[in-house]
């Protein structure tokens, strides 16, 4: 994970690397895990501000869980 500062301009889209993927052996579909903390803010009742979006897709970009096809 890169750390950026202020004053450093944030990376171009083509310059962030794949999302890892995780696999996951009850999921039916891919599922990004802004997603999923998305749902269980929700659940327990804390209403999302607008930096929960860009965190949410943020997440999704990052980190993948897939369904397990072993």
């Amino acid at each position: 994970m890169q750390v950026i500062f202020p004053q450093q301009q944030q990376p171009e889209p083509e310059d962030m690397r794949a999302p890892t993927n995780i696999a996951v052996p009850f999921l039916r579909r891919p599922v990004g895990l802004g997603d999923v903390i998305a749902g269980a803010t929700q659940a327990v009742g804390i209403k999302p501000c607008g930096g929960c979006q860009k965190r949410k897709e943020a997440l999704n970009r990052a980190v993948q869980l897939n369904p397990y096809r072993g």
